[in-house]
């Protein structure tokens, strides 16, 4: 098995991935991981970005060793060839700035301070230029790749780069890609009410594993299911298309008021929904119409720590109608005892129902 590679190593194979451009999103936010990890890789990752730099600013890129290329410059009688050492990054082997124009020579102890405070000044403009790649790369690996979730029980509001507000229900993800030219947002689990800040330059999409929803200028809803996701619209349109349908249509619009559901085996059909119900969950209140007593339990379970689970086929397929707390899963409990005649017993971290 090979040893494992020094942080020098590491910084030279990112630097030369990155100034490459091979990494996709998420090699990117792996990169800023690791760059993050220990001041020792910040040290590495500038030290390479700064030879490279003193190795671009030599007139031709020197395709043979530092020592034949040392040999040529002699060879060539150039007088202006300045040996560069970092101040700061460790005893890695001097690079080479070839200045331009002929350089006086001052002979004695004014040249050899001229000729340190030169290597100095280059050192250090180096050092800040690479400071500023690091910047700049993290910068935009920031704004084209950023991750936020919720656990059981929490919610988020978070305001995007672009001014989009975007508020996060339990035990939901999102991922945000956002460059010059799109703004693209990956929801693989959860819900998320999105509130779009205008941008016509930039089209604005929320893709699930079901749907792709793109933003006509709106706000909306987005409730990804384990075999489906609901789009509701509360003010403004989208366009909904379906990604994984057999038969694929055209994108649905929706506008205010109105919601969808996207499944891979049945067609989607536009149905009325009010801004209220879609968005009840912000006051942490569910809202259950005609819903099965086991999809009712799923969403109070979203909620909280003690979790409850249905036993009974019977039970789990009747329907149930009301508004509920979304903390109070004992409130539902009651609700089936006194309605229902169901019975509980506890096992383990589980209430179970039953009749």
């Amino acid at each position: 098995m090979s040893a494992p590679l020094s942080p020098a190593e590491q910084a030279a194979q990112w630097f030369e991935q990155l100034r490459g451009g091979e990494l996709d999103a998420l090699a990117r936010k792996r990169f800023a991981d690791w760059f993050a990890e220990s001041p020792v890789n910040v040290r590495e990752y500038l030290a390479a970005a700064e030879t490279w730099s003193a190795l671009q600013s030599t007139e031709v890129w020197p395709r043979e060793s530092k020592e034949d290329l040392v040999r040529q410059l002699q060879a060539a009688r150039l007088e202006n060839v300045v040996a560069l050492k970092s101040p700061s990054f460790g005893e890695d082997p001097p690079s080479l700035l070839v200045t331009e124009g002929p350089q006086p020579i001052v002979e004695g102890l004014d040249d050899a301070r001229g000729v340190r405070r030169r290597n100095r000044l280059v050192a250090w403009t180096l050092a800040a230029a690479a400071v500023g790649l690091c910047l700049a790369v993290l910068l935009h690996m920031h704004n084209f790749l950023t991750e936020y979730r919720t656990g059981r029980g929490e919610q988020h509001a978070v305001t995007l780069s672009d001014g989009t507000l975007v508020q996060l229900n339990t035990l939901s993800k999102i991922v945000v890609h956002f460059d010059e030219r799109t703004r693209r947002i990956e929801l693989p689990q959860g819900e998320a009410y999105f509130r779009v800040a205008l941008d016509p330059r930039r089209p604005f999409e929320v893709r699930t594993p079901y749907a792709q929803v793109r933003a006509l200028g709106t706000a909306f809803d987005v409730y990804n299911r384990a075999d489906s996701t609901q789009i509701a619209v509360v003010e403004g349109k989208v366009a909904v298309a379906s990604l994984r349908a057999s038969n694929p249509q055209p994108p649905a619009i929706l506008i205010e008021n109105q919601q969808i559901t996207v499944t891979p085996s049945v067609a989607p059909k536009v149905a009325r929904a009010g801004a209220a119900t879609a968005t009840a969950w912000i006051q942490r209140r569910i809202v259950l119409d005609n819903d099965r007593i086991d999809a009712a339990v799923a969403e109070f379970n979203r909620y909280s720590a003690r979790q409850l689970r249905v036993d009974d086929a019977d039970l789990a397929a009747l329907r149930i109608t009301g508004l509920f707390n979304a903390d109070d899963p004992g409130a539902l409990v009651t609700y089936l005892q006194e309605t229902q005649g169901v019975r509980v017993q506890e096992s383990g971290k589980y209430l179970v129902l039953k009749r």
